[in-house]
């Protein structure tokens, strides 16, 4: 019995490696899907952490309220109407938004450009979508906290998810 598993084993072994040989991998997917995911936000949320202590550092103002202030404005970003004190801001400027539908445009037309199927260019787009909407839920979760010490009120979460939505599926839809 021992020879034919050996052998089994064997040949296992031996097709796996020749799979190999023969479509050898073209890249680490899942640092690209992940890249796609988390390089926007970040890079947004950086951005606007610099400027938001920028500005209350020349206003004479303290740090403290600037994580919701960050999540605040990444709503902004993607046009959701928020309330400070009793004032709902709802019109607000397309130049941002328009500036993350170019990143997320650039990022994902950058990430598609060697695919080879249509269901990698599906990933591509679903991890394009899935790492923004992680974002809305986290700037949602910490605006609700500092709603609590400031004058910033809570977004509609339904508006929230659906603006991010929108914002990031023309960005995808562009670069893909």
């Amino acid at each position: 019995m021992a020879p034919e598993i050996d052998s089994l084993v064997t040949r296992l072994r031996q097709s796996r490696l020749d799979r190999r040989t023969e479509h050898p991998p073209v890249r680490a997917a899942t640092w690209d899907l992940i890249k796609v995911a988390l390089l926007v936000p970040v890079a947004t949320a950086v951005l606007l952490a610099v400027l938001i202590s920028l500005t209350k550092a020349f206003a004479g103002g303290g740090m403290h309220g600037l994580p919701s202030e960050v999540g605040a404005g990444w709503l902004t970003v993607h046009l959701v109407p928020l309330t400070v004190g009793d004032t709902t801001v709802g019109a607000l400027p397309l130049v941002p938004a328009l500036l993350m539908i170019a990143a997320v445009a650039a990022v994902t037309a950058r990430a598609a450009r060697n695919t080879a199927t249509l269901s990698e260019v599906g990933t591509i787009a679903g991890a394009a979508l899935a790492g923004p909407l992680l974002a809305t839920a986290l700037s949602l979760a910490v605006v609700a906290d500092g709603s609590a010490v400031s004058s910033l009120g809570q977004a509609d979460p339904l508006i929230a998810f659906g603006q991010t939505l929108l914002v990031q599926t023309i960005g995808v839809a562009i670069g893909v």
